[in-house]
């Protein structure tokens, strides 16, 4: 008779951040610096459109010392937990020594922290470190004020400063008095990380779990989706017409991301 294999809970790293902060970058630099070190790395990308573009830029990053799994179709935060279980369990099956997970741009931190913990989720994870990019191109003036970024500030672990080579030194220095507002502890890397930072990412405590108890008392907060499409182009496109109808986009768009053929290329 043979013993039941048992696993180790896995550390995990959550991505939080709103859409176009960074989040992508950030996750490749860390999959690549563990892979240097010659760990295994799990990546988990949720993505709220049909099709996981997030997910196929990272496959690039190296099999099989770095796996990528993708939830797509819905934000994980708030929908049915059951495929986040199953890729979780798939990749301490698969005997991933690290686990990064992006969470979606509309993720809220404190309902996606609480899935996490679950007790059946608990046996494969530890408990998860959150790390949170803030845009400084938009932080803390626009998005501030803001409650879902609000939490992912309060419940990170720690914060990362994005895109601080477009702004000057006031506005670096807005967003870190904004962040210690509603997060006075956590620790705050100011600009692009360096490689030895990259590690002090990794190497995070976890600091959010009072301050998730607080926020779930009367249940998770929720948030509202934005309605999603996916286009399948069917031909190769030119250059000056597509770049018009970006232009074109009305506000009400939030954002636009994939993969064009230009006709030219």
């Amino acid at each position: 008779m043979t013993e039941a294999k048992t696993v180790s809970p896995i550390p995990i790293y959550v991505l939080a951040g709103v859409l176009g902060s960074g989040k992508t970058t950030l996750m490749t630099r860390l999959a690549k610096h563990c892979i240097a070190e010659g760990r295994r790395v799990g990546m988990l990308v949720n993505d709220i459109g049909d099709l996981g573009v997030d997910a196929l830029l990272l496959a690039e990053t190296g099999w099989p010392s770095a796996a990528v799994d993708a939830l797509n179709g819905a934000c994980a935060c708030c929908s049915d937990s059951t495929d986040l279980q199953e890729v979780i369990r798939a990749m301490a099956e698969a005997e991933r020594q690290l686990l990064l997970f992006e969470t979606t741009g509309v993720a809220d931190a404190a309902d996606m922290l609480s899935q996490l913990m679950a007790p059946e989720l608990m046996q494969y994870i530890q408990t998860p470190r959150l790390i949170t990019i803030a845009d400084l191109t938009r932080y803390p003036e626009q998005l501030g004020d803001d409650p879902l970024v609000q939490r992912q500030v309060a419940l990170a672990d720690l914060v990362v400063l994005s895109k601080g080579d477009l702004v000057d030194d006031a506005r670096i220095g807005a967003a870190r008095d904004a962040i210690r507002r509603d997060n006075p502890g956590t620790p705050i890397l100011d600009r692009e990380p360096t490689d030895a930072e990259i590690a002090t990412i990794l190497g995070a405590d976890v600091r959010h779990e009072a301050v998730l108890e607080e926020l779930l008392v009367d249940g998770p907060p929720g948030h509202d989706t934005p309605h999603t499409v996916t286009i399948q182009l069917p031909q190769k496109l030119n250059r000056e017409r597509f770049q018009h109808f970006l232009k074109a986009l009305p506000d009400a768009v939030l954002r636009a991301k994939g993969f064009v053929a230009l006709d030219e290329d």
